[in-house]
């Protein structure tokens, strides 16, 4: 009898404490990010039929990084088969991204197949490509957003750009226009669209004024500016509140690509080399201030976690709090080392880049006035507004 019982406590001991070994087991596997040095794999979408009968081949890539970009041009390290280039991407933005591009191919086509290689870090992943009918999409109506019950109730959005060149051939503005039928809607308001500007092919960096913009009136503008001459292409993604802005990547409704090729006669990039050689100049003629030079990078980057009251392992608000901590900031190691999850997510302390990082590391004298850059809105907003915190 003892025998029996000493059993079934041992068998129930063990069944409560796996979960415990199995999360602790899984957890390090469950937080590991990579900023930088992982590849891109490219993805197969599905295809749709055109009115003429050819097929649209849609494909998209998810890049590993959290930070680094990656520029592939066309040739063994990003190519198709057959074909080489079938008009993919040069460049690759951070993360997931969704039918970025279609390959169209003749209603022949039938049981052909594409191969899209792509080689990061000396890394090759690939992707076959084709027309099996379990493979068939609609990218242009969807129920998301609209009525069940009606198949065309939310429709992508109708979408225009246009583009005017600076004198110095080096800045173009661009200008885009839309229209939509209003859904989804939230309480009879239309969620509204939202433009994504991003580098598709080039051989130089773009810079672009506001990369991501909601319209306003069915318009949006942003200058994109270039670091070298040559011929780009840039591609606006505008979304009309259901598809990727939304984290919708299980539909492939409801947004629009757009296209906007650019021949760029004169770069940028001796003009900005001499600017920010100024601005260095000027700043290393007086010594940093924590007013002036730190607390707007933290109450931009850090504060929405890094407060009293929420998981986060320090405040990064006040002279005091922070600089205890001014070794490991500089060295990226504290945000990347002890954030959550959703604190990592939304903070972008690791891209800060080295030179506003060099501020942390010693020498920042203590604010002139404290109480003013404690906080965004002051001391006093801080007390009476609650803060709601991804790390809380």
């Amino acid at each position: 009898m003892v025998s029996k019982a000493f059993r079934l406590a041992v068998l129930f001991s063990a069944i409560a404490t796996s979960p415990t070994l199995a999360q602790q087991t899984a957890s390090p596997l469950a937080n590991l990010r990579h900023w930088s040095g992982q590849g891109v794999a490219p993805v197969y979408e599905g295809f749709d039929i055109n009115a003429d009968g050819s097929f649209n081949m849609w494909f998209g890539y998810m890049n590993r990084n959290y930070e680094e970009e990656l520029d592939l041009p066309i040739g063994a390290a990003n190519t198709f088969e057959p074909g080489g280039d079938r008009g993919q991407p040069t460049h690759f933005t951070t993360r997931r991204h969704k039918d970025v591009f279609a390959v169209t191919v003749p209603k022949e086509f039938a049981d052909k197949q594409l191969v899209w290689k792509l080689t990061t870090h000396g890394h090759t992943e690939q992707v076959i490509a084709t027309l099996k009918p379990v493979w068939q999409i609609d990218r242009i109506r969807t129920t998301r957003g609209g009525n069940s019950e009606k198949i065309s109730s939310n429709l992508p959005p109708v979408v225009k750009a246009g583009l005017s060149m600076d004198q110095s051939g080096a800045a173009a503005t661009l200008d885009l226009s839309a229209t939509d039928d209003g859904l989804p809607a939230r309480r009879g308001v239309p969620v509204g669209m939202t433009v994504f500007w991003t580098k598709f092919r080039g051989p130089g960096a773009v810079e672009f004024s506001a990369p991501e913009a909601k319209l306003a009136n069915g318009r949006a503008t942003t200058t994109a500016t270039f670091s070298e001459p040559g011929e780009y292409v840039l591609q606006a993604v505008v979304d009309d509140g259901s598809g990727e802005s939304a984290g919708n990547f299980g539909y492939h409704c409801c947004w629009t690509n757009t296209q906007v090729k650019v021949t760029v006669k004169g770069g940028r990039s001796t003009n900005l080399h001499s600017a920010l050689s100024t601005q260095q100049s000027q700043s290393q003629s007086q010594p940093p201030t924590f007013t002036r030079d730190v607390a707007p990078i933290f109450q931009k980057s850090c504060q929405t976690c890094h407060h009293p009251g929420t998981s986060a392992p320090m405040s990064l608000v006040s002279y005091d709090e922070v600089r205890p901590w001014a070794r490991s900031i500089a060295a990226k190691e504290v945000i990347r080392n002890t954030s959550p999850r959703s604190c990592a997510q939304n903070s972008s302390l690791t891209s800060l880049g080295h030179e506003k990082t060099n501020s942390f590391g010693g020498g920042v004298q203590p604010s002139e006035a404290p109480t003013d850059a404690e906080r965004p809105g002051g001391r006093e907003n801080a007390k009476r507004t609650p803060v709601r915190s991804p790390c809380s």
